[in-house]
């Protein structure tokens, strides 16, 4: 006997793309409780950020948030925060936050690399210039102007860096100037 086939036509009760497809040509499918593709609809997707815990006391609903893609390079998408959640993941002690966009026209793909920025409220703080900073062995120190151009060397603390920025927790007070540029080049 000569195998008979048929074409069997499924029809999804929803619209969306097939974003995953459990079987193959020739399959033969007897359990009716098996999903035989997952349809999703990516009129809206979400971008989950892993936030460290020592920043989840930061994040809230509502809060601001630049998103960029290394599909898209230059490209932000500003959006705010939609979800927070409630624990955080055992294995990286991270918290899930999602933030939602409209993907009218399906650029934005499930599983694309993201770099967020949270507006994360901070106080205020001396900052610097990254290229200011002159590492030395286990410290880090910076050229202060103690008389027109005179300078001395002088360790400070790091706190968090922002770009091209870093947040100085001691070692400077606002009001001194320092050298930005080319500190490697002064000699003590």
């Amino acid at each position: 006997m000569g195998s008979r086939s048929r074409t069997l036509a499924l029809t999804a009760p929803v619209s969306g793309t097939v974003t995953a497809l459990n079987n193959g040509l020739g399959a033969y499918l007897n359990d009716p409780t098996a999903a035989i593709m997952t349809i999703s609809n990516l009129d809206n997707v979400w971008v989950t950020a892993n936030v460290p815990e020592d920043l989840v006391g930061a994040i809230s609903r509502g809060q601001a948030v630049e998103v960029e893609l290394p599909a898209f390079p230059g490209k932000k998408w500003k959006g705010n925060v939609s979800f927070v959640s409630a624990v955080l993941e055992p294995d990286t002690h991270r918290n899930k936050t999602r933030i939602a966009f409209a993907n009218p026209d399906g650029k934005l793909k499930p599983n694309m690399y993201a770099t967020v920025d949270i507006a994360v409220p901070q106080a205020a703080a001396v900052t610097v210039p990254t290229s200011a900073l002159l590492m030395n062995n286990d410290s880090v120190t910076v050229f202060v102007e103690t008389a027109p151009w005179t300078f001395e060397r002088r360790a400070v603390e790091l706190g968090r860096e922002d770009n091209e920025t870093v947040r100085i927790v001691s070692g400077l007070s606002g009001n001194e100037r320092i050298v930005v540029k080319g500190g490697v080049l002064l000699n003590d």
